[in-house]
């Protein structure tokens, strides 16, 4: 499920790692996920700063799941996206459109 808008960084990892766990998972190792400015430079952790809409944020993760299944992946969103009159930027249209592009390029 989405999280309801105006949280912080914190409660919106709980969500992750609270799902981690209930689904039989052993161990979340990282916990870089961080929103606006925190997300550049890279390599913070949560904390408790509040999240906006309109925001860039960014998770990178490893865990370890069931049965010792190791995972590390990485997601950025676009806080609010989904939400009634949610609209992207300009700037951030230009940034999904380029990364879309380097993605298929890649395949």
């Amino acid at each position: 499920s989405q999280p309801e808008a105006n949280v912080t960084e914190n409660e919106v990892w709980s969500i992750l790692h609270s799902t981690v766990i209930a689904c039989d998972g052993e161990y979340v190792e990282t916990r870089l996920m961080n929103s606006g400015p925190k997300t550049n430079p890279w390599m913070q952790e949560s904390g408790a700063r509040r999240i906006n809409v309109g925001e860039t944020v960014q998770l990178d993760t490893d865990v370890v799941g069931p049965f010792g299944y190791y995972v590390d992946f990485s997601r950025t969103f676009t806080a609010g996206y989904g939400l009634p009159g949610f609209q992207a930027t300009e700037k951030q249209k230009k940034h999904y459109k380029l990364a879309l592009e380097m993605v298929k390029h890649n395949m």
